[in-house]
């Protein structure tokens, strides 16, 4: 599938997408489409059911780094990392903010 042209009403119920964000760093997410809304009122943009974990920090240096930055103990992480992640303060990388992630999919839905 050209990724550029496809559209959420190319999938159905059930599909299973493996998506890949910044190949550099290897990102990579399972999206199980769980429902479809054919109503003309229904949004226009995906909608986030649910997930766990923090999400994608751009520029850590992928799933690599942030497991070790995830293994590494609160005192002893670098502070100029976490500076550098969250303006000094340590971030919880098991937080999960659906409310925040629908909110950011809803600015490109045009």
């Amino acid at each position: 599938m050209d990724y550029e042209k496809a559209k959420v009403s190319y999938f159905e119920k059930g599909d299973k997408l493996l998506l890949t964000y910044d190949y550099g760093d290897s990102w990579e997410f399972e999206v199980d489409i769980k429902n479809i809304t054919i109503d003309q009122t229904a949004l226009k943009y995906p909608k986030i059911l649910s997930g766990k974990g923090y999400g994608i920090i751009d520029d850590i240096g992928g799933v690599w780094s942030l497991q070790d930055y995830y293994d590494t103990p609160k005192d002893k992480v670098d502070p100029e990392m976490i500076d550098w992640l969250t303006d000094g303060e340590a971030i919880n990388l098991d937080n999960f903010d659906k409310e925040e992630l629908n909110q950011r999919m809803e600015q490109y839905k045009n």
